[in-house]
């Protein structure tokens, strides 16, 4: 048997987070109905506007998302690797059916390198924010990428940096 929860296109009446059609309200783990104010508190200050550009658009009838909004939200984790800090030092586990899923066999850790690379290494992580030009910045950040990197659009990655 198949279940569904329907489309993710309801609103929370009170944080705006987007919930499943079939959602029950006392199940949502937003804002606990108005309870909580949940990310207003961790982030009182609204993101920064190219942040906030991307992840608020949406397409309508006249006008679809732009290319780098569309590529941006496809490949949200990716621009997220490439502008952290630190490695988390987990494993994400994607099947071929279901969710994929965060598997944590001990306690998240952060695990904080030198701020040099040794030689003939990539840079990675905390020693990206210390190139002085922002071009071989956003060139390194897509090199400790790999191939993932193929999947960034480099204006999207300078406008987040």
């Amino acid at each position: 048997m198949v279940h569904s929860l329907g489309t993710m296109s309801h609103r929370c009446t009170h944080c705006n987070a987007l919930r499943f059609e079939h959602e029950k309200k006392r199940t949502t783990l937003c804002c606990g109905g108005g309870k909580m104010s949940g990310l207003r508190i961790a982030f009182p200050a609204p993101a920064p506007q190219p942040l906030r550009d991307l992840l608020t658009s949406v397409p309508s009838e006249h006008q679809p998302l732009p290319p780098a909004t569309k590529d941006f939200k496809q490949n949200i984790r990716a621009y997220n690797s490439a502008l952290q800090m630190a490695s988390t030092g987990l494993h994400i586990h994607s099947p071929e059916q279901g969710i994929s899923m965060i598997a944590i066999k001990r306690a998240v850790h952060h695990l904080l390198g030198p701020l040099q690379p040794a030689e003939h290494d990539v840079p990675q992580f905390a020693q990206l924010y210390i190139i002085d030009s922002m071009d071989a910045q956003v060139t390194a950040r897509l090199a400790a990428l790999g191939t993932t990197s193929a999947a960034l659009h480099q204006p999207t990655l300078v406008g987040l940096q």
